[in-house]
């Protein structure tokens, strides 16, 4: 029997009803998927990115305390045998001080953890102990947050022998530039924490600081709701941390009703629609396919022209200020960045330090080994330089062809003067061959540095021309140096 027209369109009008309800379904779950996947992917990002500058951090912290300790071991073995004599105490601390501008305390202690000489006013404590006596019986040691009355902090350990007897030097270090690190690092609807996942997730590190400065809990160890909430992990070498990134509480629900909200109110008015214009819902709903497949094809073709003129822009934005070379910023961005860094240490009242740095007798170096080792030796200055100043504040370009150029903010004199001196040993002790130097076997670096606090009669160039004042005058008084002002040091 055949169907009337209008039975026919009856039943067809309930049947694209119940595809549209369908269809709406698999929208919802797919784009809730999409909106998933898209939030796991940014956990993934930000984890793995905080990973490596916390444990670049820790190592860096490491490199140094060993190289302190070697170089300052006799020190520290008079300093063991007569602890309170002061000079040796003053001595040590104002190297220590050096080395470490943001340590919190430091120790010498012996193979039970019994403090020789410290900062703590004898109060270390009890976990501080246990770790000494871990670190001197297996000389490896995981980085945790110790609790001390006067601030919480971590620990990063050095030993070695005194006549047969093991002696710990230790270097305690505040969680603040970590805590910075997190709270940059974090994503907007998200938050990284370090916890202890063998001690029941117990915080040890949020954006605000250790779990002491924490406020509104009760109980420090991550909940089984937070537990949960937990979209990404990962494990931080050298540590006890884990470092976890957990999704605001109401973030999938309220874009799930948000998008539920949306997909009612689509089907609603189809309806109403479809309810209006029953007698002619075959004809429009051919139309509304055909605009709709060719909507997608639109919507697909102009994503694809987005996408790939997002990634042209990108790509000639990080042209435009980074250096194809070394990979750090070039001259033509310092220029755009310094008047705007000269103008907050103004208006802040804050000291600014200008360093120039050059490759000694590079043209020598380019000679012998050719210029693509010439480049291979400018990314490891380059890369070193980086990885040496790594305040968020500290800004590194390339200036010239083998020349450098940083600024440091919120420094005296004296500690921008040992900063650079420091990176001048340090970029020595890379130990690149360099035999036609005539100054080192390996390729070493003359440094000019200037440190000033801004004043109105002052202008950045007139600072940057003492910072090259001083680089001439450290290349003639036979490179390898540090000149700032009168003051010279080299080894």
């Amino acid at each position: 029997m055949q169907l009337s027209v209008k039975s026919a369109t009856n039943i067809f009008a309930v049947v694209v009803i119940v595809i549209l309800f369908a269809l709406l379904l698999w929208i919802d779950y797919t784009r809730f998927g999409d909106f998933k996947d898209s939030h796991l992917k940014i956990s993934k990002r930000i984890v793995n990115d905080i990973k490596i500058e916390i444990e670049r951090s820790i190592e860096n912290k490491s490199r140094l305390i060993k190289l302190f300790s070697e170089e300052n071991r006799e020190l520290i073995i008079t300093l063991y045998k007569e602890p309170k004599k002061i000079t040796l105490n003053t001595t040590f601390h104002r190297r220590l001080k050096r080395y470490f501008p943001d340590l919190f305390a430091s120790a010498i202690a012996t193979e039970i953890g019994e403090p020789i000489v410290d900062d703590f006013g004898g109060n270390v404590g009890k976990m501080c102990v246990a770790d000494m006596q871990s670190f001197a019986r297996d000389h490896y040691y995981n980085v945790r947050i110790h609790p001390n009355k006067t601030a919480y902090h971590f620990d990063i350990m050095n030993t070695w022998s005194i006549n047969d007897r093991k002696v710990i030097f230790f270097v305690s270090f505040l969680p603040d530039k970590i805590a910075r690190l997190l709270q940059t690092g974090q994503a907007p609807n998200h938050k990284l924490i370090l916890v202890m996942e063998d001690n029941k997730h117990l915080i040890e590190i949020d954006e605000v600081g250790s779990r002491d400065k924490i406020t509104g809990r009760i109980d420090f160890h991550l909940s089984a709701e937070e537990q949960d909430r937990i979209l990404y992990s990962q494990p931080i070498e050298g540590s006890k941390w884990l470092l976890v990134d957990i999704h605001d509480k109401d973030l999938f629900s309220e874009f799930r009703s948000e998008m539920i909200k949306e997909l009612a109110v689509i089907f609603s008015l189809f309806i109403f629609a479809t309810l209006v214009m029953w007698r002619f819902i075959i004809r429009a709903e051919t139309r509304r396919t055909d605009a709709e497949n060719e909507l997608r094809k639109y919507v697909s073709h102009t994503e694809v022209l987005n996408r790939e003129l997002e990634q042209v822009n990108k790509k000639l934005e990080v042209m435009s200020i980074v250096d194809e070379v070394t990979g750090i910023y070039n001259r033509r961005y310092f220029n755009q960045h310094v008047a705007t860094e000269w103008n907050t240490a103004l208006r802040q009242k804050t000291p600014i330090s200008i360093l120039l740095m050059d490759i000694d007798h590079f043209k020598k170096y380019n000679d012998t080994y050719g210029h693509q080792a010439g480049d291979e030796c400018l990314k490891s200055v380059a890369s070193e330089m980086k990885s040496f100043l790594r305040r968020s504040s500290d800004f590194v370009a390339r200036y010239g062809g083998e020349e450098f150029i940083a600024i440091m903010f919120g420094l005296e004199a004296d500690n921008a003067f040992s900063i650079a001196d420091k990176l001048r040993e340090t970029i020595e002790i890379l130990h690149i061959p360099h035999k036609e130097s005539g100054v080192s076997d390996y390729v070493t670096v003359s440094c000019g540095i200037v440190t000033v606090t801004p004043s109105k009669e002052q202008s950045i160039s007139e600072i940057i021309k003492l910072a090259d004042d001083a680089l001439y005058k450290a290349k003639a008084n036979g490179r390898n140096l540090v000149v700032q002002k009168n003051k010279t040091f080299s080894h």
